[in-house]
C-alpha cells in the first residue's frame, strides 16, 4: 500500500493514516447534524413500528431457492462463511435455517453481524500511479447469511410489486429480462412509428 495525498495536499505518513484516509473516503461519517429535512423524516420513519399485517413465513422452498443460487466460489464476508458452507448447513438443517430467517422476518430484524463488511480496496485500471484515494475501488465482502435474508426480502417485495402492477410498463432498469437492450428497442420502435 502506498501513501496517499489528502485533501489538504499533505500525504499519509504510515499504514494506519493511509487506511484511515481510505476509510474516510469510502465510508464518510454519517452525521445526523448534516441531514436535510427529507433525511430527518426518513430516519424518523425507520424508527416507527410498521402498521401492516404480518408477512407469511418463508417456506423451506423459498429459502432453498435462494441458497441454491449462491455462488460457491465468491469470497466470504467477515464471518468466513462461504456460499458452499451455507448450502451444506441448509441441506443438513433446513428447518432450523428456515426458522432463523423467519425469526428475522417476524421481529423485523436484520442482524447487525450480517451488516458488517470487509472492505477490500482494488486499484482501478489506469490509475496505478495516482496518489489519491479515488484510485481505489472498494469491494465490500458481505456475510452470505445476510445476502440470503436480503434476497428473500427482495423476492417478496418484487412479487408484491409485480402482482399489484406497482411499476410503470416503461420501467426497464433493475427488472428481470428487461434491460438497456429492450429499452433501446422500445425507443427504436417509437421513433420508427413516428417517422412513418
Amino acid at each position: 500500500m502506498t501513501t496517499l495525498q489528502q485533501p489538504d495536499g499533505s500525504f499519509t505518513a504510515d499504514t494506519e493514516s493511509t487506511v484511515k484516509h481510505m476509510l474516510d473516503h469510502f465510508a464518510p461519517e454519517d452525521n445526523e447534524a448534516n441531514d436535510s429535512a427529507e433525511h430527518r423524516l426518513i430516519r424518523k420513519l425507520t424508527k416507527e413500528p410498521m402498521d401492516t399485517g404480518d408477512d407469511k413465513p418463508f417456506t423451506q422452498e423459498e429459502v432453498a431457492s435462494v441458497i441454491k443460487k449462491l455462488k460457491s466460489k465468491k469470497a466470504p464476508g467477515e464471518d468466513g462463511l462461504t456460499g458452499e458452507i451455507i448450502s451444506h448447513v441448509f441441506r443438513s438443517f433446513p428447518s432450523f435455517m428456515t426458522e432463523v430467517y423467519n425469526k428475522c422476518l417476524r421481529d423485523g430484524c436484520f442482524p447487525k453481524q450480517w451488516k458488517k463488511s470487509s472492505i477490500v480496496p482494488i486499484i482501478k485500471q489506469g490509475k496505478e500511479e495516482a496518489r489519491d484515494a479515488s484510485k481505489y475501488r472498494s469491494i465490500s465482502l458481505l456475510s452470505v447469511a445476510g445476502k440470503v435474508l436480503d434476497k428473500l426480502m427482495i423476492d417478496r417485495i418484487l412479487h408484491h410489486v409485480h402482482s399489484n402492477a406497482g411499476l410503470n410498463s416503461n420501467q426497464y432498469g433493475f427488472m428481470p429480462q428487461r434491460g438497456t437492450v429492450e429499452a433501446a428497442m422500445a425507443v427504436k420502435g417509437i421513433v420508427g412509428e413516428n417517422l412513418k
